[in-house]
């Protein structure tokens, strides 16, 4: 579409809505309260709580919310949330940022498990999780994130899908969505049926997604090789009683894209997986013993002019079992043990990693104390390690690396005056290296790199302290939280100052260094003293900052997400609603050696939202027109910023 015809597009519907199309039996949802959303620690761990009473940073995003923020990736729909970005490799590959964290320092999960990828490996791998089939996400940070991972200083992402129903269907509901893109000619559609009868409850669902090349703002030609196409489908089962419940699903995602880097490189994606899940509730001590497991295959090719050249293949399985216990001299928490196990190969061209397997098993324990005015809270974990490389002609002899690795996290939620809480976290993590970094050795063209590990290379230290004010009350909430992360050996891939003389690209190695990052956040979610046609109006504000140094040799860390600033004002009356949001990111001048500076840049979206009810079911129209004014802008945190800028003007309509 031409720059003039989607301006034209967008005139003319920038006052109409984005359809949605939720064929429910049942009522459609009511609009979001002006108070922040009720939040859920993944798993149900420990317990529902509202964002002024539990102490970890803990957010979840469903509903309408978050079919407001849906994108074709899972980083990009979590991009708005305060102190989270994305890496956005194009649109088809994008994993979150948090805090300045990226990479394996981010848990991934869906339905509380690993995702069984490869994507932590690239920035240009894309994440086997499809939003569209999403229910919510949980951001979760904190004490609780030590339950899912070692990297808790980064944080934990949680997509929930509903594939193993945990309760009975007294009736059948099915969920239709369609959307429809100008900037990308994107369409995608979904359908979720769930059913039952008796004890049995189903579940099946099923997406579909194409895009075109997109434009992106500033009226600059469309971005070369970014289309996409993929498919995701699955199908589950439980048997629900009195006593809990146990099912499994079985689901497969493929998806073949463009990779922007370089323009004649496709990636052909596979992923095969089944999942298990059951849960007994106990009548004694042990109030419920929760069993997951999933195991996946994963495979992609990387396509160069349609043949072949690079192949990743992951073949894992990750088991978990959850005992939540009753209070005992106070504390109430979970216990559980976790292991996975992981068979990487990487062949071709661009093999820059000899095939590994990975084998850990985790010890973890969450526990908080209810007293008179106040809530500590701890979590401990410990991680061991192994993991081994095969022999091979490029790679010589085979490696084996062993590592212990425990972490330790301190909370306190502390009630004050007037609907004020305060809240304190203290975390002292280790992180083992992961395989790239013990034995990378090759030319990655993504990151326009020579790759180069080390088997020197220690567990990653790290210690963290946030401190966050929560405020709630009848006209609104939100929260300011300061954090400070300093890690004794950070991993870090840094430039040598050489060159790979048979790839001409500059050789960058994986090594230890002391860093630091510090940053706050604030967001604030009110009801205005305005109405208007029995509608009320809301505001809302949100701001982060995080700031990254290497201590010696003092210089900037890489690809840090600059200040970023978001307005928002919302109508709602009559179960309709409307949305103007102004995005703004400042310049980031504070760069890497090597790395260039990005400009600043304001965005303007609006949204709208009707529901229509007929009587075989229920609709929900929503409108998106993002970027209104075709800003150019370059996301900071992106290894592509300058190749593939931020998507132009769009109007979307589902």
């Amino acid at each position: 579409m031409k720059p003039r015809s989607s301006l034209r597009v967008g005139v003319v519907f920038v006052g109409l809505i984005t359809l949605q199309a939720g064929a429910a039996i049942s009522d459609p949802e009511p609009p979001e309260t002006l108070v922040l959303p009720e939040i859920t620690v993944a798993g149900r761990v420990p317990t529902r709580a509202t964002v002024g009473a539990f102490i970890p940073t803990v957010t979840e995003i469903s509903g309408l919310n978050l079919s407001k923020k849906k994108q074709s990736t899972l980083g990009e729909t979590l991009s708005r949330e305060a102190g989270v970005s994305s890496t956005f490799f194009g649109p088809n590959a994008s994993r979150p940022v948090i805090r300045g964290l990226e990479g394996d320092r981010i848990k991934i999960l869906q339905n509380g498990m690993g995702a069984l990828d490869a994507s932590g490996a690239s920035p240009d791998h894309a994440v086997s999780i499809d939003p569209l089939l999403t229910d919510r996400v949980e951001l979760i940070r904190g004490s609780a994130a030590l339950l899912f991972g070692s990297s808790a200083l980064g944080g934990v992402v949680n997509s929930v899908n509903g594939r193993i129903p945990e309760r009975r269907e007294g009736r059948t509901r099915s969920t239709l969505e369609t959307r429809a893109s100008s900037t990308d000619l994107g369409r995608s559609g979904g359908a979720v049926i769930r059913s039952g009868h008796g004890p049995i409850a189903l579940h099946f669902d099923a997406a579909t997604r194409a895009s075109s090349d997109y434009q992106p703002g500033g009226g600059g030609a469309r971005v070369e090789n970014s289309a996409s196409h993929s498919f995701d489908t699955a199908l589950g089962g439980s048997y629900v009683g009195d006593f809990g419940y146990a099912g499994a699903a079985i689901s497969s995602f493929m998806t073949n894209y463009g990779t922007v880097a370089e323009p004649n490189v496709s990636i052909d994606l596979k992923r095969y997986r089944t999942d298990a899940a059951a849960e007994i509730r106990g009548k004694g001590w042990v109030q419920s013993v929760r069993v997951k497991t999933a195991a996946a295959y994963y495979k992609h090719d990387e396509l160069e002019l349609q043949a072949v050249s690079t192949t990743f293949r992951n073949r894992g399985i990750e088991s978990r079992v959850d005992l939540k216990h009753l209070p005992t001299w106070g504390w109430n928490g979970v216990v559980g043990l976790q292991h996975q196990y992981s068979l990487m190969s990487v062949t071709g061209e661009e093999a820059f990693l000899p095939t590994s397997s990975k084998n850990s098993f985790a010890l973890f324990a969450f526990e908080e104390l209810k007293l008179e005015g106040w809530t500590p809270s701890f979590a401990l974990r410990l991680d061991r390690l192994d993991l081994r490389s095969e022999e091979s002609e490029k790679f010589g002899v085979a490696q084996s690396f062993a590592f212990l690795a425990p972490s330790v996290s301190f909370g306190a939620d502390i009630p004050a005056s007037q609907g004020f809480t305060l809240g304190l976290q203290f975390a002292m993590t280790e992180r083992p290296p992961q395989d790239q970094e013990l034995m990378a050795n090759g030319p990655h063209r993504a990151t326009g790199t020579y790759e180069l590990g080390s088997g020197d290379i220690k567990s990653e230290i790290g210690r963290a302290i946030e401190v966050s004010f929560k405020h709630k009350d009848a006209m609104g909430s939100g929260r300011l939280s300061a954090f400070l992360q300093d890690y004794t050996r950070y991993i870090a891939l840094t430039p040598t100052g050489t060159q790979d003389v048979a790839s001409g690209l500059p050789i960058y190695a994986y090594r230890p260094v002391q860093a630091v990052l510090g940053g706050a956040e604030f967001e604030y979610r009110a009801r205005l003293p305005w109405t208007w046609c029995n509608g009320n109006f809301e505001s809302s504000l949100t701001l982060d900052w995080v700031r990254g140094v290497v201590q010696s040799p003092r210089e900037n860390l890489p690809r840090i997400t600059p200040v970023r600033e978001t307005l928002a004002l919302s109508y709602k009356a009559n179960r309709w609603s409307s949305d103007l949001e102004i995005q703004r990111s400042e310049v980031q001048g504070l760069v890497s050696v090597g790395e260039r500076a990005t400009d600043a840049y304001t965005l303007v979206n609006l949204s709208a939202e009707a529901p229509l009810s007929t009587t075989w079911g229920s609709f929900s129209l929503v409108g998106k027109f993002n970027n209104a004014l075709n800003t150019l802008a370059k996301n900071h945190v992106s290894f592509v910023k300058d190749l593939a800028p931020l998507p132009g003007r769009n109007f979307s309509l589902s």
